[in-house]
């Protein structure tokens, strides 16, 4: 259980490194675009750490 949530946030800490070298690639004109996947990114990856971390609490 512990193994898939760790799982977890490396697909997500992976989707966050994606998404911030995309404006490398586009030019200025990203930036809003990529506000709003990183807001939902770290929104996500925050409750991921927050459902790991009640794991570990727990334990």
């Amino acid at each position: 259980m512990l193994n898939d949530s760790l799982k977890g946030l490396k697909v997500k800490r992976d989707e966050i490194t994606q998404q911030l070298a995309a404006p490398k690639e586009a030019g200025n004109d990203a930036w809003e675009s990529l506000k709003a996947g990183f807001q939902g990114a770290w929104d996500e990856l925050s409750k991921a750490f927050e459902e790991a971390a009640s794991k570990f609490q727990g334990e």
